[in-house]
């Protein structure tokens, strides 16, 4: 990603510096001196491969055929690793014997692909090592090379190339991602003795450009290139046209032309010394084999469209002609449809040759089949597996607004605002929501729209907010309000004229222009969890306490719209736990919920 390269050989000095064998140099070309190897290898290396992290792997041989065996200070068998500084790593030392690595390329799960000449713990000439160097024992290869493996390559879906010196098999074969001999590729090449295979490399992702001085059959003149098709065939559309000696290297530039090395002066008529560019194949509109098809499907069923295609294309699919963003795969599937997902399904098709739009599908989305308790699937709230929710409000169109705490990838928690629609739907535009130092653990919602909420938390976006906050209607908080709270809020309710009634150790009571209303105070032995408000203006209260400025009221209570105590409301010896919900029925009655089995002596739970 940082433009730089490694690169090994011979040498033992690079740029006037010394460089055992193994050296990275910087995009223009100069010494990175960063990368510092010491000692280096002391015999030649062959090949390396960069790792994600930035650390090299090497391997090599001696000039006189034996293995190197020293790597700096340490003892090495044709294979060794460096950090991204060039410290070669103690941990990593497979033991291979005395091999000569000639080749290695990396697989997508960090697994590393040898090849070479060597025999260890029955493997020969190839192997699969863990990422920690150890020999993996799951790639267990039918095929077995009875000569050295000089060349590897990755097709796209992770089927491997293997290329060389092989005396009973064509020296190209294909093996399957776990070392399984793939029986629908043959290359009609013959084998060593008259195919001297010096490079591989992929193109289009299924296409294999082979290198040397190949025969084709004993009578044709040798050439230098060829193109093999996905089943292994030689691709007559593929005409570099002869060459005055062999090629020995590949690259494929991401436009899919050639870059092709070697041992030649004149290439297909033209001089070249050495080097030569071949240009890619003309433009070509990807062939579909098989078209997306019509879903019909009831609310919250799954919906699956499956697209085909040639030559290892990349997808993207479109929703009524927008691209779907991440809908990126040959299937898509939409787990929990719903009415507002009906439409037109297509997917852009491309490949380094062109590009084409399948055909249109239409999805419809039938009425959810239901009864009363079911879990609705028309609410499907994309939300992630990590998360739970620590609160939650309504608003008047349906919308949430919640309260998250999630595990990061350090084991540490986050905790967050966001906003759902009403079929929830997350808004993840930017400026919607905000994240805190600690949880939130109640909303409310004031009549113009604007969200309260409290909690354990000291900051909101990198603001100072103890305890309480108050959101715009973008889930963002409101600069212009700095209320606060010195102990954490259990519990909110907005009345209708828009004051606000906050619930910590005590009740309190905020003007809208957050002035604290004092004769609207009390003080409890108790915390408040639960707050309701009724019709006629009366506030019910619930929690752990058993008075309310010294009113007894064990855990219920109710204050008058006049903002009194209401000596009225007698709940008798009350709930024998803690009351955490409170909800009023269209005609007036009390629900409440919690950690209680006894409600004034009688059993209930």
């Amino acid at each position: 990603a940082d433009g730089k390269a490694v690169v090994v050989g011979r040498f033992t000095q690079f740029a006037g510096m010394t460089r055992n064998r193994v050296a990275r140099v910087n995009p223009d070309g100069s010494l990175d001196d960063t990368f510092d190897p010491g000692l280096g290898a002391d015999g030649p290396v062959y090949a390396a491969a960069l790792q994600p992290d930035g650390k090299v792997v090497i391997g090599g041989a001696f000039t006189s055929g034996g293995n190197f065996h020293r790597v700096g200070a340490a003892t090495r068998s044709g294979l060794a690793r460096f950090s991204s500084t060039g410290a070669l790593e103690p941990e990593f030392a497979p033991g291979l014997g005395t091999a000569t690595i000639e080749t290695l390329t990396l697989q997508s799960g960090g697994e590393i692909l040898v090849g070479g000449s060597f025999t260890v713990s029955g493997w020969k000439n190839l192997a699969r090592l863990r990422p920690d160097g150890m020999l993996d024992a799951t790639f267990a290869p039918a095929f077995t090379p009875d000569g050295a493996v000089r060349f590897l390559a990755l097709l796209a879906d992770g089927r491997i190339i293997v290329g060389g010196a092989f005396y009973t098999n064509p020296p190209v074969v294909r093996l399957q991602s776990n070392g399984v001999l793939d029986l629908t590729f043959s290359a009609p090449l013959l084998r060593w003795t008259a195919s001297q295979v010096r490079a591989v490399a992929v193109q289009h992702c299924a296409h294999v450009l082979v290198g040397g001085a190949l025969a084709l059959s004993n009578r044709a003149p040798r050439v230098a290139l060829i193109r093999l098709r996905p089943d292994g065939s030689v691709d007559e559309e593929f005409a570099p046209g002869l060459a005055d000696g062999s090629v020995h290297a590949l690259s494929v530039a991401p436009d899919g032309r050639v870059l092709a090395g070697g041992l030649f002066t004149d290439f297909n008529g033209a001089r070249r010394h050495g080097l030569v560019r071949l240009n890619s194949d003309p433009p070509e509109t990807p062939v579909i084999l098989a078209q997306p098809e019509r879903q019909d499907v009831v609310a919250g069923r799954p919906a699956r469209f499956t697209v085909q295609a040639a030559d290892c294309p990349t997808f993207q699919w479109q929703f009524n002609g927008v691209d779907i963003p991440g809908a990126t795969n040959a299937t898509l599937v939409l787990p929990n449809p719903r009415s507002t997902n009906a439409g037109a399904y297509r997917v852009l098709v491309r490949t380094l040759r062109g590009f084409t739009l399948s055909d249109s599908a239409e999805l419809t989305v039938g009425p959810e089949r239901w009864r009363p308790g079911s879990v609705s699937r028309d609410f499907y709230p994309a939300l992630a597996a990590t998360n739970s929710v620590t609160a939650w409000a309504v608003f008047p169109d349906g919308g949430m607004v919640l309260g998250l705490r999630s595990t990061n990838a350090w084991g540490r928690l986050d905790y967050e605002v966001a906003l759902l629609d009403a079929g929830g739907n997350r808004d993840n535009r930017p400026g919607r929501g905000c994240r805190l130092d600690d949880r939130v653990q109640t909303f409310a919602v004031a009549p113009d729209g604007r969200v309260y909420a409290g909690g354990y938390f000291t900051n909101v976006n990198g603001i100072r907010r103890r305890s309480l906050v108050r959101l715009d209607a973008y889930g963002a908080p409101d600069l212009t309000y700095s209320a606060a709270s010195v102990l954490p809020v259990n519990t909110l309710a907005v009345q209708p004229d828009g004051k606000l009634i906050v619930g910590t150790l005590s009740l309190t009571r905020r003007t809208t222009n957050q002035l604290t209303d004092y004769p609207f105070t009390y003080w409890l032995d108790g915390e408040p969890w639960a707050l309701a408000l009724q019709p006629d203006g009366g506030v019910l209260v619930g929690g752990s306490f058993m008075s309310l400025s010294g009113m007894t009221f064990p855990r219920l209570a109710r204050i008058t719209a006049q903002g009194l105590r209401d000596s009225t409301f007698n709940p008798g010896t009350g709930p024998n736990g803690v009351v955490q919900a409170l909800a009023l029925t269209a005609s007036g009655q009390v629900l409440i919920g919690g950690a209680f089995t006894s409600y004034d002596g009688r059993p209930g739970q």
